[in-house]
Parts: C-alpha cells; sequence; structure tokens
C-alpha cells in the first residue's frame, strides 16, 4: 500500500452489454466518504461503458483486456498500469471474469495490490449453495430450480414449466420470461454470450426485497440493509425502489454470514409468498447498483469495509435508520469534446 495519506482504489466495471452502473454507483458512494482522501481509477473492458467519462467523479480511467481470454496480456497490461499508477485496492464488479480476479489474487497481491473479493473457498461454496441446490440452505427457502443443459431441454415435457418464470447465470444476468418463445430466446442470448450454466426457477413472489450485508469474515455481520422493489425493468431491475426493514430474512443473512465466516459485501434478494414464506431467488458477491441509494440515506457500507481493512475506529453510534426513503433511478448526460473521446479510444486512457 502507498505511503500516503491517499486510498488509490481501481474499480473493474462490467463484461456485459447489459451494464446496469454498478460502476458508476460504487463510484458515486465512494465519493461521499469524508474521512478518507480517495483517488478513484476505473478498469473498462468498453469504451463506452456508463459513466467512464465523468471527469468530476473519475480520476483517471484504463481500458483493459478480459484477463478469460489471455492472463499473460492481462497481466502485462497491468503491469504498465502500475508501473504509471498506485493502486492499493482493486474492486470489481460480479460479471463472468469474477472467479478469474479470485484466482489472480496471488499475482495482484505480489504487485502490492489488494483484491476485495471472497477467497476461491468460499466462491465455490457460494455457487454450490445457491445455484446447484434446490434445497434450503440454512434454513433459507430455495424455489424449485432446473438447469438447462441444451435448447432441447426448454422442449422437454418432463420439465413442467410454469409461467412466468426466472432465467438467470451465474453472473447476475436475470430476466422474466412469460412463454416458451420467451425462454427460448433468452437461452439464445446467453448461448452467444458463452454464459453457462443456464438455470430455471419459479416465481412466487407478492413482494420483492433486495439485501445488502458486510461480513467482516470471522462471523459478524458488520451491516445490513435492505430495499423493496416497487416498479422493474424488463429484466427485472429495479427502477424505483423503497428502504425497508425485514427482521425475519435480516436474521436469516446474519446466520449464513455466521456460518460461512464471509468476508466482503454480499447481496440477496428474496420474495415472500402470500403465506410469508421468504424464498431466497437470486445471491450476488458484490456492491450492488442501489449502493448509493443506501449509502445518501446514512448507510455508506463500501466506507465501513475500507474502515474494517484499515483497521479504523468504527464508531458504535447508531447509524441514521434506513426507513422511509424511496430510491428513483434516471439517466446521466455526459457531453464532452470528440476529439478527446478519439483520443481515449485511441490510447486505452483518460
Amino acid at each position: 500500500m502507498s505511503n500516503s495519506k491517499q486510498i488509490h482504489i481501481a474499480i473493474i466495471g462490467q463484461k456485459s452489454s447489459n451494464s446496469y452502473a454498478h460502476l458508476f454507483a460504487i463510484i458515486r458512494t465512494l465519493r461521499e466518504i469524508k474521512c478518507l482522501e480517495i483517488r478513484i481509477i476505473v478498469f473498462t473492458y468498453d469504451a463506452y461503458e456508463s459513466g467512464i467519462l465523468n471527469h468530476n467523479l473519475i480520476d483517471k480511467c484504463y481500458c483493459i483486456p478480459s484477463p478469460k481470454k489471455n492472463k499473460l496480456v492481462f497481466l502485462s497490461r497491468l503491469d504498465h498500469i502500475v508501473s504509471e499508477e498506485i493502486i492499493d485496492y482493486i474492486i470489481p464488479c460480479y460479471d463472468k471474469n469474477f472467479i478469474d480476479y479470485i484466482k489472480l489474487k496471488p499475482q495482484f497481491k505480489k504487485r502490492g495490490i489488494r483484491m476485495l473479493i471472497p477467497s476461491i473457498i468460499q466462491y465455490n461454496s457460494f455457487v454450490n449453495d445457491f445455484f446447484l441446490s434446490s434445497e434450503k440452505i440454512q434454513n433459507i427457502n430455495i424455489p424449485s430450480k432446473k438447469l438447462i443443459r441444451t435448447k432441447n431441454d426448454i422442449h422437454n415435457d418432463n420439465y413442467n414449466y410454469n409461467y412466468p418464470i426466472y432465467v438467470s447465470n451465474l453472473f447476475g444476468e436475470l430476466s422474466i420470461e412469460e412463454s416458451k418463445e420467451q425462454l427460448e430466446r433468452q437461452y439464445n442470448k446467453l448461448l452467444i454470450k458463452k454464459e453457462f450454466p443456464v438455470f430455471i426457477q419459479e416465481t412466487c413472489k407478492v413482494a420483492n426485497y433486495k439485501f445488502l450485508a458486510l461480513g467482516d469474515g470471522t462471523g459478524n455481520t458488520r451491516e445490513i440493509i435492505s430495499v423493496k422493489k416497487i416498479q422493474n425493468s424488463s429484466t427485472d431491475t429495479a427502477w424505483i425502489s423503497s428502504s425497508e426493514n425485514i427482521p425475519k430474512i435480516e436474521n436469516l443473512i446474519r446466520s449464513f454470514i455466521n456460518k460461512t465466516k464471509w468476508f466482503g459485501a454480499i447481496e440477496f434478494e428474496f420474495e415472500i409468498k402470500k403465506s410469508n414464506e421468504c424464498f431466497l431467488v437470486g445471491a450476488k458477491p458484490h456492491f450492488p447498483d442501489w449502493v448509493y441509494f443506501a449509502a445518501k440515506a446514512g448507510n455508506n457500507i463500501p466506507e465501513l469495509f475500507l474502515q474494517l481493512l484499515l483497521g479504523m475506529h468504527i464508531s458504535n453510534e447508531k447509524k441514521k435508520t434506513f426507513e422511509n426513503k424511496i430510491h428513483l433511478k434516471y439517466s446521466w448526460d455526459i457531453i464532452m469534446d470528440k476529439q478527446e473521446f478519439e483520443n481515449f479510444m485511441l490510447s486505452s486512457e483518460i
């Protein structure tokens, strides 16, 4: 780590054609931190990624190759960047390169960089529990789920689909499909992007909630907050949400973190039936796109995470209650000189 008081954090964007600005949400949240001086660097796979050219929020941006395609090329690019730039921590968004970054943690450590992601053992356990299991996980209900191996499975009468259904993969893409034709279309999209395996699971919701928790690696839950999705996009992303407190589900999450000794952030998505049963429909080891909502409402979880990593004193004072707040998404236009953008495309940094 650098000797200066300034903390240098690099955030890696998403390898996805459907980015919901997770990267930008994390950046805006980090800018809310007042107790630390932070320099923000962005690593992006795509020069068109949402928000990366906002000079008011980002200090430096570099284009990088995917580590999945060629690790040596990726590490060569990383070495060039660290020869110019101090980097203390890296936060990758959750996508299909996530496992590659976990495997590359020793390489980052050699370069004096700490990756803010779970261990390979925790990640494998996470995948096995939440995606390859169809039973209860530590008293958490899991909806009925099926693995789609080939397109023939879609037309298999033995599967008995009850529409609408969720279609998802390991990397956070989730959609609701109303018919077999829509299911096949979504499967083909994931096939083209080589994002496997593909799962389908039943929908059971009366209400849909998302939770963000922070584990300290010793079994303690340092923070947990939740929102209720009010209005969703076609891919089930919340455009409007409200803050909520649901102790029943919070206790289930605290139990999970305690037993797994989870380190870092993890997002859960729950559905609640009319019978008041709670079902876990998704989980992602990341800071979600609504993390800025939580920060503005008084619960800055990335700030708390950095304080833990730096060994800083964490106040025991009661934080602002995360309730009676509404979150509405909107677009943010960025206007810049055409020549500046073309230079970025040529030099791969700005």
